[in-house]
């Protein structure tokens, strides 16, 4: 690696740890901790690695609205989590917080670019044709996830609509972990097994990160998790968590994103 990311690796290291500390101190709410934690260390990768800005931009929007409607939506109404307050009257069918939705951008966005800029062989990508006056690359495959993704979520918000029984999953953090992130991570890292030791070094910063934001999160008391559909509970300074929070959340999310992102959106070398 070279001097200067190693330097800016530094950085990136530091400024969660002042984030936290600065949250802690203040007291801050759940959409300001995600600014702090997820959305300074972004900005600084985002002035470090401009050339990848819009790429990493576009996907992280485009996967983390539908994514995060769906997987809050289900994960609230199971009790598997429940962000506590807001700085919104109103939750998207009582469910569902705004501010997950820039938690869920910000997380996807981080990962990618930080991925970008540290370990990604840079290479030039395909434009795709609707972006060609923003200039933003996508790939062929990336424009058919997107377009599957919002389909599924228009189907999803008829049934939340109309028939919302029909959207109460037992287990649904498991159970959504399994489909979204255990199955195609796997699928993924057999096909392309020279991927694992390249996400594996991203996912050690990410999973550090990710204990540092679940003890803030805890500690201020944004999130709980009130429910008992978990495989099990474990201790977590002091605090309990699910199994699945550790495991899917933790460890496996981030080389998961990864994946989707090398697939559908990169070069997969």
């Amino acid at each position: 690696m070279k001097k200067n990311k190693k330097i800016d690796l530094l950085v990136l290291i530091f400024i969660p740890i002042f984030a936290a500390s600065a949250s802690l101190f203040y007291g801050v709410n759940f959409f300001v901790s995600t600014l702090l934690l997820f959305g300074v260390p972004s900005l600084y990768l985002a002035f470090r690695h401009k050339t990848a800005l819009k790429k990493t931009f576009l996907f992280a929007l485009l996967c983390s609205i539908p994514l995060t409607f769906m997987v809050e939506y289900l994960i609230v109404q199971d009790k598997c989590w429940y962000i506590v307050n807001s700085i919104f009257s109103f939750r998207i069918f009582d469910i569902i917080v705004i501010e997950q939705f820039v938690w869920g951008f910000l997380w996807i966005f981080y990962i990618v670019i930080f991925y970008e800029y540290f370990l990604d062989k840079q290479e030039r990508r395909s434009i795709f044709s609707f972006f060609l006056k923003t200039n933003v690359a996508i790939t062929k495959r990336m424009e058919y996830f997107a377009l599957s993704l919002f389909t599924i979520l228009l189907f999803f918000i008829f049934f939340a609509i109309f028939s919302p029984t029909f959207l109460k999953i037992n287990y649904s953090y498991l159970a959504l972990a399994t489909i979204l992130i255990i199955i195609p991570l796997s699928i993924f890292l057999f096909k392309f097994p020279n991927f694992i030791i390249r996400f594996s070094k991203i996912t050690i910063y990410f999973f550090l990160l990710a204990l540092v934001v679940e003890y803030v999160g805890l500690k201020l008391n944004h999130w709980i998790f009130p429910g008992t559909h978990y495989l099990g509970i474990m201790n977590f300074f002091g605090y309990s968590i699910p199994y699945e929070e550790a495991l899917i959340y933790f460890v496996l999310s981030t080389p998961a994103v990864l994946s989707y992102y090398e697939f559908f959106d990169d070069d997969r070398r």
